[in-house]
């Protein structure tokens, strides 16, 4: 079984963090994970004083002793609201021009294996939008991301507090990745388990006479159901409650509409890649389905 044992969940003091380091804190309890809690200070970078002409190159403004004291005091306060006492819990405060980047470094070289983040914060992301630290962080991530959106139901007192997990595959190796974490998350939350494929017409089928088209959809829907038989895993079939289902569509929209339809605590999903078109392409389902959730979504990169 996959489960994490330790977890970084980057804070901003905003309420979205807040809530997202409730969840951390509740999946740190449930897995019996170390759990450190991150503050990344963004450095500003402030130009020397120019000679003449010439400019002289720009530094980083590095905390002074007292505000590094303050902002430690500030982290430490606002952990202790939130953690308990049976999660080993420790803080950190780094400094970096670049907070993703920071993020990312501690969590690796801590060896964690879950981060947990919030999806709004002060830099105003209200909807995970391009360029924002926890975006960035999802997509140069090594290790799963569980995302929490602001609006997400309060934190977990306890795993079965998640009744249903859905968990979207493309047949990739990082949705074969996501199955083995739905698996194991469902397993200790007695959680039921729905593997959803959903078959994307191509734009030119809509052209051909109808017979074609239903000829066509038939057996594109026969031909996954086939790679969900050979797909799922063992660990997933033997749940007590877990369904496969294939469906027609557009696929963050089908994910979105099965999610609510049956009040899923929890959406577990891959992500395709790091490639240089990874991540210069915003639209991709798992953005999608981030970005207008309900409810937490674990995005998991190909082991």
């Amino acid at each position: 079984m996959t489960f994490p044992t330790h977890i970084v969940c980057p804070v901003d003091f905003s309420g979205p963090s807040a809530r997202a380091l409730e969840y951390a804190v509740a999946i740190s309890r449930w897995y019996g994970a170390r759990l450190t809690v991150l503050h990344a200070h963004q450095m500003l970078v402030l130009p020397l004083m120019a000679v003449g002409p010439y400019a002289g190159p720009a530094l980083p403004a590095v905390l002074s002793d007292a505000d590094r004291a303050q902002l430690d005091a500030a982290l430490t306060h606002f952990v202790a609201d939130r953690a308990t006492r049976d999660v080993h819990t420790t803080t950190a405060l780094v400094e970096d021009v670049n907070v993703p980047a920071a993020i990312l470094s501690h969590a690796e070289m801590v060896g964690a294996d879950l981060v947990v983040i919030g999806t709004e914060g002060r830099s105003g992301f209200q909807r995970l939008m391009l360029g924002s630290v926890a975006e960035r962080v999802l997509r140069k991530a090594t290790c799963p991301v569980l995302t929490v959106p602001p609006h997400a139901a309060p934190a977990l007192p306890s795993p079965d507090t998640i009744r249903e997990v859905l968990c979207p595959i493309d047949f990739s190796a990082s949705s074969t990745a996501a199955l083995q974490w739905a698996a194991s998350w469902a397993a200790k939350a007695g959680a039921g388990v729905t593997a959803l494929h959903v078959v994307e017409m191509p734009p030119e089928a809509a052209d051909p006479p109808l017979v074609e088209y239903t000829a066509l959809r038939d057996r594109l829907v026969r031909d996954a159901r086939q790679e969900m038989e050979r797909t799922v895993p063992d660990a997933m079939r033997q749940l007590d409650r877990f369904e496969a289902h294939v469906t027609v569509g557009r696929p963050a929209a089908e994910i979105l509409r099965q999610a609510e339809g049956q009040s899923a605590g929890l959406i577990v999903m891959g992500v395709r890649g790091r490639s240089a078109v990874d991540l210069a392409f915003f639209g991709s389902t798992t953005h999608q389905v981030i970005r207008r959730s309900a409810c937490p979504v674990l995005a998991v990169h190909p082991e």
